[in-house]
């Protein structure tokens, strides 16, 4: 259990960070000098020292005997000069530091500690950028399907048709079906194994879901096909996304006006697509979604280029009079396979012919076609097999 550090042991870790963790051999004038800072705190005075040898820095707690510049103020001061919120030159001015020694050093042991964001840059891939996206057809794909209904729920009868056209245009579809029984693999731990050691970038589970990042990362085009469960993803779904974490590095870098962590290795060129289904008739409640691929994209270097999304999936399936839209909804799909694959995009035409409800469909006539299938319950037709679903819930 977590607990809040004494303020000798949080000293002890911030001259431990300053010394062999942020020191930049480069911005020293001397080759070896030795700092001391006794430092007054709220119950005793802590004294550490500073060392530094043959281009490395180490630090040690207690006076050392002939140090070449000694710091005094106080913990709280000295806090504020190191996360540099107070000015180490105008400290000393109020008088609130005081130096024995030389000047210089002190100015260069600022250089030193200060934080360059230029050396914590992480730049753009060119297949990221708005006018970077070099799609070439792929040979094939690989299709995550997050559904627990695997093949036998309304994700999949959509999407069996979206990947029918993928096919049609001369692309391998791989799917993997994650809820199947023999895929085992648990939550993220937060363990942090994968930062530490020999351990770095290779999970310390080594289950199922492994094999299937390592394939993912390796997929010109990955596809996560899901339903939409309470404004985000199927619990299982979520996991697996979560495993991809093992593919970063324990640092932060800075990319455009935000933070994402670096890699261990160099990103290959690769791209993301989402399909989605819901029962509720409102595309809404895709946006949540939406921003969540968005930003995995962002982490993982791999931009989504499809949004494909199916609202009243459950009634648009179930009612008789719907008919005829399914059937052109199912025509759209399989165009809008063929098209991404070919050409890396989905026309927003065939999108909005995915996602849309018959003309002059009212939502009126919409709430009473889904109801009614919450009241059939053992009285559905033999050839139907499953009970009805609520609409919004499990598909």
């Amino acid at each position: 259990m977590l607990k809040t550090m004494s303020e000798e042991e949080n000293l002890d870790r911030l001259f431990y960070l300053t010394g062999p963790v942020i020191y930049t051999p480069g911005n020293f004038i001397d080759k070896d000098v030795v700092y001391q800072f006794n430092l007054e705190g709220k119950e005793k005075e802590h004294s550490y020292y500073l060392d530094i040898k043959d281009r490395k820095m180490e630090y040690r707690k207690g006076r050392h005997p002939r140090p070449d510049l000694i710091v005094g103020t106080t913990v709280d001061e000295w806090l504020k000069i190191a996360n540099q919120t107070a000015n180490p030159a105008k400290s000393i001015l109020l008088g609130r530091t005081r130096i024995k020694g030389e000047m210089r050093l002190f100015r260069a042991l600022g250089k030193a500690l200060s934080v360059n964001s230029i050396r914590f840059r992480d730049e753009a891939e060119e297949w990221e950028k708005p006018k970077g996206t070099r799609w070439e057809k792929p040979g094939r794909i690989l299709v995550i399907n997050g559904s627990p209904r695997a093949r036998s729920g309304y994700t999949h009868y959509y999407l069996r048709q979206f990947i029918d056209g993928i096919e049609g245009a001369g692309v391998d579809a791989e799917e993997i079906d994650i809820y199947d029984k023999s895929i085992g693999f648990e939550p993220c731990r937060g363990c942090f194994a994968c930062w530490e050691g020999k351990s770095e970038g290779k999970c310390v589970m080594n289950d199922g879901a492994s094999e299937i990042v390592k394939r993912i990362f390796e997929s010109y085009l990955t596809i996560y096909a899901f339903p939409v469960y309470i404004d985000s993803v199927p619990a299982r779904l979520k996991a697996l996304m979560d495993r991809q974490f093992i593919t970063m590095k324990n640092q932060f870098s800075r990319f455009g006006k935000i933070t994402r962590h670096p890699f261990y290795r160099p990103a290959i060129e690769r791209y993301t697509a989402m399909f989605a289904t819901n029962g509720f008739p409102e595309r809404e409640h895709f946006e949540p979604l939406s921003e969540m691929f968005r930003r995995n994209a962002r982490s993982f270097r791999a931009p989504l280029i499809a949004e494909v999304i199916r609202p009243g999936a459950t009634a648009l399936y179930e009612e008789p009079t719907l008919y005829s839209h399914l059937l052109t909804v199912g025509e759209a799909l399989k165009q809008a396979g063929r098209e991404l694959v070919v050409g890396g995009r989905v026309p927003g035409k065939l999108l909005k012919v995915i996602s849309s409800l018959p003309r002059n469909y009212t939502k009126d006539a919409w709430y009473f076609m889904s109801n009614r299938f919450n009241k059939l319950e053992n009285k559905r037709p033999p050839q139907i097999e499953r009970g009805a679903l609520q609409a919004g819930a499990d598909l």
